[in-house]
């Protein structure tokens, strides 16, 4: 299978197959499940079959799915911000958000409006592991790197960190599912991220196509909808990484 799909590549990179793309699937890096990556997937899983294109996600660690598109070792990466993307002029952003990365702040009660980063730079935080806005936002002795979100909130309440920072919908779900958990949330998040799908440049000549597909779903308000009910799974308390 490997071997054929090796094939299957090289012909479309020597332009011997006249429909490329439609002869070989497109691998996308995804992130292990969660209620942020099922919104992108769920939105791009509707993209690509507008296109009469397979898109295949294949489950990696956030950073070497990264760095695999990257290296064009795969066809592209779920979705990251769009400072990470500048520093991989590999990959070609699609320039319509298909998530919005919402994190807020957690901790043990009581629990204020709001808090300061500079606040927080003063303190110890989980989050989930190679979530790069994160990284950026705090400098690294304020930062303890979780498995995933479930294992963030945990550090909390062990008394590991003072805080957990990580994506407001999972982390809720998480702690409705989970009510013997005594973390309440801060109410304003620290930080509100666009998330952009991107291709391998050598998938250029997709990406205005995929764009355009993208608009027209967000005109029609058929993204917002997909989120909305992506959101609604996690609220219910049954989100796909949970324990």
């Amino acid at each position: 299978m490997l071997r054929m799909r090796f094939l299957l590549r090289l012909l479309c990179l020597l332009g011997a197959l006249p429909s490329c793309l439609a002869a070989t699937p497109l691998l996308i890096g995804v992130p292990e499940p969660n209620t942020l990556a099922g919104m992108g997937r769920a939105v791009l899983q509707r993209a690509y079959a507008r296109l009469d294109l397979d898109f295949q996600p294949q489950v990696l660690p956030l950073r070497r799915a990264l760095q695999m598109a990257a290296a064009g070792q795969l066809d592209g990466d779920l979705m990251r911000n769009a400072e990470v993307l500048k520093d991989h002029p590999e990959l070609l952003r699609v320039n319509v958000p298909v998530a919005i990365g919402v994190y807020s702040a957690y901790r043990r009660p009581p629990c204020p409006a709001q808090i300061g980063v500079a606040e927080l730079a003063g303190k110890r935080a989980a989050y989930f592991r190679g979530v790069r806005a994160i990284e950026a936002l705090l400098p690294p002795q304020a930062l303890l790197a979780a498995r995933d979100s479930w294992d963030a909130l945990r550090h909390v309440q062990q008394g590991i960190t003072e805080y957990a920072i990580g994506m407001q919908f999972e982390s809720d779900a998480l702690l409705l599912r989970h009510p013997e958990i005594e973390i309440c949330r801060i109410a304003t998040p620290v930080l509100t991220v666009p998330l952009y799908h991107a291709l391998n440049k050598r998938h250029a000549a997709l990406v205005p196509k995929l764009e355009a597909v993208l608009r027209e779903m967000d005109r029609q308000g058929e993204i917002a909808r997909i989120w909305a009910a992506e959101e609604k799974h996690a609220l219910d308390g049954l989100p796909r990484d949970a324990p």
